[in-house]
């Protein structure tokens, strides 16, 4: 079941403008609920389906959860991107285990 979450949980904060370094348990809390709030009946009977009947809200803080375990540390990159300042994204070559827009574009294909 966590399997799904992680995905899910990308997903949910590539559709917000809100940018900041620590997002907290609130933080995510309240960006899940604001995200659901936001999607189509459809995109929300797919996110229902996956998540098994839990919020995104709930879900929200199962990414920071999971990083301490071994079995989900292929995913610790898909929480972030680097790259310098005065570049864009794709200018420079992309992490080959992943970064937070190839957990995007996972996500979306997942839903």
């Amino acid at each position: 079941m966590k399997k799904l979450f992680l995905p899910l949980l990308i997903l949910q904060f590539a559709f917000t403008n809100v940018q900041v370094s620590d997002w907290g348990q609130t933080g995510h809390r309240v960006i899940g609920l604001v995200a659901e709030q936001h999607l189509t009946q459809k995109t929300k009977a797919a996110v229902d389906n996956l998540l098994q009947g839990e919020s995104l809200a709930f879900v929200s803080t199962y990414g920071d959860e999971i990083r301490s375990i071994k079995e989900f540390k292929h995913f610790d990159t898909w929480h972030y991107v680097n790259m310098p300042l005065d570049k864009r994204y794709g200018d420079e070559k992309p992490n080959p285990k992943g970064d937070v827009y190839h957990a995007i574009q996972h996500c979306v294909g997942v839903l």
